[in-house]
């Protein structure tokens, strides 16, 4: 028998290990493709109430899920497993780890610190049931983080060789790991797995969604050279540098470079630099050009709603053939970790 992979969940459609307040009308008629719908989560699922206090969630449904076979937890009660497949409990961290970790947001303790008796008692006993970490939207994961999940882990009675731990590809974390294992004297070590999530959707939206099968688009003469989308720019200095010296090399005429200083609940701090940039701008340049585009608040090419065009299949394809190059600014290129990113408007 070919060997496969089974999902576990305590219920279908909904995330595992959360207390979140759930929108169980939409799970039930739409299970699934959240993402690929347009919304990261479920409409009110991105807040827990932890003593009735709303909280950005650990964990999340993306739908991903939909791409696996699946069963639910109850119905391997009294059952033999089958030898062949491989049993995942799975648990998808909504946003950045921390919260996921029980770092951030006022969290006193991390997902897998609230795993129950019984997921726990089939993780101890039993050789083909793991919990997997599925986190395939990002690939910036480091040393720290995989640290600290082991910290989290030590709280509980479960091995890290139970944990399987998915993200998008990265080519410098195994090694990195490693090290960080061999400095801190652990031995029993987590799973790591790369899933190249976006080169497969990227690859699907082209066959089904390839606005260049018309190319008369190459004949003419475009508008525009470069198209630059950006999206959040707090912590992503990479956007910053790269919009401070398109400002200061008088590039956003005639170009599509899109930013926005005013995502709510963001207030952006330019007094660092990016680690690498002073061979690029100096200073001064680099405070001078970003005040400049601070006041002008935001430069929106396609939409303003991101909730609405969040996910895949949801390219302006006017903004891409009236162009001649897309520069991308997804991927941390001044940082030391070498990753496979998404595109991002």
């Amino acid at each position: 028998m070919e060997n496969k992979v089974v999902l576990v969940y305590d219920k279908l459609n909904y995330p595992n290990c959360s207390k979140e307040r759930f929108n169980h009308q939409l799970a039930e008629n739409q299970p699934g493709h959240y993402t690929a719908k347009g919304t990261d989560t479920p409409e009110d699922s991105v807040f827990d109430m932890v003593d009735g206090i709303e909280k950005t969630a650990r964990v999340y449904y993306s739908g991903i899920a939909d791409k696996f076979d699946r069963c639910e937890l109850k119905s391997l009660k009294d059952k033999t497993l089958d030898d062949n497949i491989l049993y995942c409990y799975i648990l998808e961290p909504f946003g950045g780890l921390g919260n996921f970790l029980g770092q951030n947001d006022n969290y006193t303790t991390g997902a897998l610190e609230d795993l129950s008796e019984e997921v726990i008692d089939k993780l101890t006993k039993l050789d083909n049931f793991y919990v997997l970490i599925a986190y395939p939207h990002e690939a910036t994961v480091g040393e720290g983080e995989l640290h600290a999940l082991h910290t989290s882990i030590d709280k509980t009675p479960i091995s890290p060789e139970k944990v399987i731990f998915m993200m998008n590809r990265n080519w410098s974390i195994v090694e990195a790991y490693e090290k960080m294992c061999s400095l801190n004297s652990i031995d029993n070590k987590l799973n790591l797995i790369f899933f190249d999530y976006f080169v497969y959707e990227k690859g699907e939206e082209s066959n089904h969604n390839n606005f260049y099968s018309n190319r008369e688009f190459l004949k003419q003469k475009r508008n525009n050279k470069i198209v630059c989308l950006n999206r959040r720019l707090i912590n992503r200095w990479h956007r910053m540098l790269i919009l401070a010296m398109a400002n200061r090399d008088n590039l956003l005429k005639q170009n599509l470079i899109s930013f926005n200083f005013e995502f709510e609940g963001e207030k952006i701090h330019y007094r660092s630099k990016p680690i690498g940039s002073k061979t690029y701008i100096t200073k001064d340049e680099f405070k001078t050009n970003i005040e400049i585009l601070q006041k002008q608040g935001k430069r929106v090419l396609d939409e303003a709603n991101m909730d609405i065009i969040s996910g895949f299949r949801f390219e302006d394809s006017k903004t891409y053939t009236d162009s001649y190059i897309s520069f991308i600014t997804e991927t941390m290129f001044l940082s030391a970790c070498l990753t496979c990113h998404q595109t991002r408007g």
